[in-house]
């Protein structure tokens, strides 16, 4: 249910696929990672370079592989038991082109427990993107 309202949040305008095992691609324009599997895929993608921007819901850039040049949205539920504001942190420090956002009244699945925010902030990200 939470997945379906998130989506419904989007703006009409972006394009939702969802693959399994892979990274969601709105619009070939930003590659949104849900899990840490998901995110080791989307930065270990010979094309990591070449999208507009890559969020990662409540995971983590893997560290072992290179920072990607585009610029990377970090979004955790602030009581996330999964990824910890300081963790997000030392990642967020990491990258050229980063930011943070920290969901309030949100855990471990902002897709489920808080789809509209979700949405809005990812509204917000791929706003600070169009030049």
């Amino acid at each position: 249910m939470g997945g379906k309202r998130f989506r419904e949040s989007l703006p009409s305008w972006l394009h939702v696929r969802d693959d399994e095992g892979e990274a969601a691609t709105i619009a070939n324009t930003a590659v949104i990672a849900f899990d840490n599997a998901s995110a080791r895929t989307a930065y270990s993608s010979p094309d990591v370079n070449e999208v507009g921007a890559l969020i990662l819901v409540d995971c983590t850039p893997p560290a072992d592989l290179p920072i990607p040049s585009c610029p990377v949205l970090l979004v955790r539920g602030r009581q996330s038991e999964h990824v910890q504001h300081a963790e997000e942190v030392a990642e967020f420090e990491r990258l050229e082109h980063g930011r943070i956002v920290e969901l309030e009244s949100c855990g471990n699945d902002p897709v489920t427990q808080c789809p509209e925010q979700l949405a809005e902030t990812i509204r917000w990200f791929l706003s600070t993107l169009k030049t």
